[in-house]
């Protein structure tokens, strides 16, 4: 989760209640089907990180979006068709997931997974203009693993202290995508 919640969420199906100031119970069935998780993320997390968590477990194959929809359906699921509307289940990290929904926010055009001649396939495009390679320490966790991801193109590369530790980014002079837009491919990776 993106942000620590404020009390543990326990799903019981007795009336009993559960005791603790640090605890929201919630009846339901056992065990809950995944899509009712889905739909209980949803009501209590921060629409971001039900966001992660859904997109998630679609991506692993763990939820269909078929049955999400079907979840969707429910009168009291606005906030779960709001993420189904927000959900890519072409994203390959919470990384990309976080960075797409901020740019989106921030009113650009965001594409995922996209195809450019010579330079292969980028995480996210952003306007047809910027490439974005959304990779974390996990996907890159040493300079041997960076460097074949690399296109042999010549690289530009900055080491630039941020408030959360260091950014080391790189872009390519650049080039055109297919509908001649010109583009930089950039890649930032956190520590």
């Amino acid at each position: 989760m993106l942000t620590r919640p404020k009390r543990l969420h326990v799903g019981v199906d007795h009336g009993r209640g559960v005791e603790g100031e640090r605890l929201r119970m919630h009846r339901t069935t056992l065990p809950i089907p995944t899509p009712a998780v889905c739909l209980q993320c949803v009501r209590c997390l921060p629409e971001l990180d039900a966001l992660c968590i859904v997109e998630s477990a679609v991506v692993l194959g763990v939820v269909s979006i078929t049955d999400l929809r079907a979840e969707a359906e429910r009168r009291d699921a606005k906030a779960l068709r709001r993420i189904l509307d927000l959900l890519d289940p072409h994203s390959e990290s919470i990384l990309e997931t976080v960075a797409r929904y901020h740019l989106r926010r921030s009113g650009f055009q965001v594409a995922s997974q996209v195809r450019v001649p010579g330079v292969g396939r980028l995480d996210l495009m952003v306007d047809g203009i910027l490439g974005i390679e959304a990779d974390g320490r996990q996907y890159h966790g040493d300079r041997r693993a960076f460097l074949p991801e690399r296109r042999p193109v010549e690289w530009g590369y900055s080491n630039t202290p941020t408030p959360r530790g260091r950014a080391a980014g790189s872009a390519d002079r650049g080039g055109t995508n297919p509908g001649g837009a010109r583009y930089f491919r950039t890649r930032v990776r956190t520590s």
